[in-house]
């Protein structure tokens, strides 16, 4: 708080006059000395000097001083009107935005608004360092921006809500640009709609092949860079819907160094590639992404992997897929609902941990929990798995395959309430291996009942596949794959209290409720194998064995088959 009294002869230099005091006492001047200067009870005397304000606070970027003015001899100098005894600067930045403002106003309030978003971020930023907070309020009614919207200083963005009638920002971007980039910690949009006008499609290898922070509604981070990354942490998105009006893409990516963001009460609409990417990024040597990773002499510096990432309370009117998680850790997921061609994709990313910062090595690929998912299942073309996890990543430095073991994972209570289409697997856990990997309470439909035919060919198609898989859990399943459960080459694996039935699909080849590979199969031992209480109804195999000699791999309880043609395949029985 700035208070200015002074007095002294009129002659007196300005800044003499300037000092924090308290305002005196009236009584501080004689009653009758003819002061025509008073406010609030303070009169002052003839040939004193005094200063009032002409606002009871100093705009961000501004000071009390520059308001100030003067009571000379008993008459105020320069404008007279508004004034106040006191005065503050202002610490708290608070911009407006109407689709009737203009860019040429001051933004200050809704009356002398602002035309654009862009230009209210552009304010923010030039008054970095001025404010303690920084809120830009958005009116009802629909603004347009072309090209990506970077937000590179703390900022609330708060609009007038998502619905129609409320606050809807359309962006017409590239596919080389995101809707709204977040580059900064501590920024928070809220109540708001956000529009994905992608007005070049998304195509071609480069496009397809990856990281998914183009074309999104957000995008918080960014994949590749020729300088190290800015840490970005402390980040809200609420109640926002993140529609789209032309080519698909993501809706939402958070990608590189990016740790304690809060996604919570969304609603996309339209039709998105994947709802939501969570990605490593990198200080590389060739930057921006896509072309980078296909070009010669690509290296990573130093990588970094998001986490603390909660995301919660979605609504999906159509995706391709609902989630990817890829090399980051503790990791929540939960409250999902809508339609989409596949659930979930969990991977190490392609460079793994090898060139992982400090910080993030010996996390990734930890504290993962996906749950609380509802689905209407309808499959593309491509599509393949409802649910794929794997330890096992390729380099595209050098193209080699390697593991990231996975430390505690547990995805549950996933319910597929309706299948259109074809699926070959429910749960496609091939390459998952670590500790603490649970998959539990999952009512997986009849995903993978039908008969899964590539390139003219009948194929296999599973409800649990388990392929040199390791540390892992399965329990409350329920599935009518046309294979009900596999576990090949598979070692300390898991099953219980699982329900596998399946229905005639009209397949030409035979179904196995229980499935595992003979002794020729290529990949690993199988060990350590448990199943119990497991219900299997319908099949024509109950369960194959590996062959002679492998019983020992098997802890068998409570397993009860109906309606089996045959129980047991393979000439010895482990029962």
């Amino acid at each position: 708080m700035l208070l200015l009294l002074g007095c002294g002869s009129p002659s007196a230099a300005p800044d003499a006059a300037l000092s924090d005091a308290a305002v005196p006492d009236a009584g501080a001047f004689e009653a009758d000395a003819g002061a025509s200067c008073e406010l609030d009870g303070v009169r002052v005397a003839e040939g004193a000097v005094a200063t009032w304000f002409v606002a009871p606070h100093a705009p961000v970027g501004e000071d009390c001083e520059g308001h100030a003015r003067r009571c000379v001899e008993g008459a105020l100098d320069g404008e007279s009107t508004a004034i106040h005894a006191t005065c503050e600067d202002d610490r708290d930045l608070h911009l407006y935005v109407e689709v009737d403002g203009s860019d040429d106003a001051d933004g200050t309030s809704e009356a002398t608004a602002l035309g654009t978003l862009r230009e209210a971020i552009g304010r923010v930023a030039a008054l970095a360092g001025d404010y303690d907070s920084a809120t830009v309020h958005l009116g009802a009614g629909e603004l347009e921006e072309t090209g990506e919207l970077r937000l590179e200083h703390p900022v609330r963005i708060v609009g007038a809500g998502r619905e129609e009638g409320g606050s809807q920002v359309t962006f017409h971007i590239e596919n080389t640009q995101a809707s709204v980039r977040v580059m900064s910690s501590g920024v928070a949009i809220e109540d708001l709609a956000i529009d994905v006008d992608l007005v070049i499609r998304l195509h071609g290898v480069h496009y397809s092949s990856g990281r998914g922070e183009f074309g999104t509604g957000v995008t918080i981070g960014e994949y590749l860079r020729t300088t190290p990354s800015p840490r970005i942490d402390g980040v809200t998105l609420r109640r926002l819907r993140i529609a789209r009006s032309g080519f698909t893409a993501a809706a939402l990516t958070i990608v590189g160094r990016v740790s304690n963001v809060l996604v919570e009460d969304i609603h996309m609409t339209g039709n998105h590639s994947t709802a939501t990417i969570l990605h490593w990024g990198a200080h590389s040597s060739i930057a921006p992404a896509p072309a980078a990773l296909f070009a010669p002499g690509y290296e990573v510096y130093e990588s970094y992997h998001p986490h603390g990432i909660t995301i919660r309370d979605l609504n999906i009117e159509q995706s391709a897929r609902f989630a990817a998680i890829s090399s980051s850790y503790d990791v929540t997921l939960s409250g999902f609902r809508g339609q989409t061609g596949e659930v979930l994709f969990v991977l190490p990313g392609d460079e793994i941990d090898l060139h992982a910062q400090e910080e993030d090595r010996g996390r990734i690929m930890s504290g993962i929990d996906v749950g609380d998912f509802e689905v209407a299942i309808v499959a593309r073309d491509d599509s393949t798995e409802l649910i794929r996890t794997t330890a096992v990543g390729t380099s595209r430095v050098d193209f080699m395959k390697r593991l990231l073991p996975i430390r505690g994972m547990n995805i549950h209570d996933i319910r597929v309430l309706s299948v259109d289409g074809q699926l070959r697997y429910g749960v496609n856990a091939s390459g998952t291996r670590g500790e603490g990997i649970v998959f539990s309470n999952l009512d997986l439909g009849d995903v993978g009942s039908r008969q899964w035919v590539a390139e003219g060919r009948a194929i296999s198609s599973f409800g649990v596949y388990l392929r040199d898989a390791e540390g892992v859990t399965v329990q409350d399943v329920t599935t009518r794959g046309r294979y009900g459960l596999a576990v090949i080459d598979s070692q300390d694996v898991t099953v219980r209290r699982g329900t596998f039935e399946y229905v005639e699909t009209g397949a030409t080849t035979r179904s196995y409720g229980i499935f595992t590979a003979d002794d020729a199969a290529p990949y690993g031992r199988l060990d350590g194998v448990t199943l119990e209480s497991l219900s299997v109804t319908g099949y024509d195999v109950g369960i194959a064995y590996p062959g002679a000699g492998r019983c020992d791999a098997f802890n068998l309880s409570d397993l009860v088959f109906t309606s089996i043609r045959e129980e047991v395949e393979r000439s010895e029985s482990c029962l």
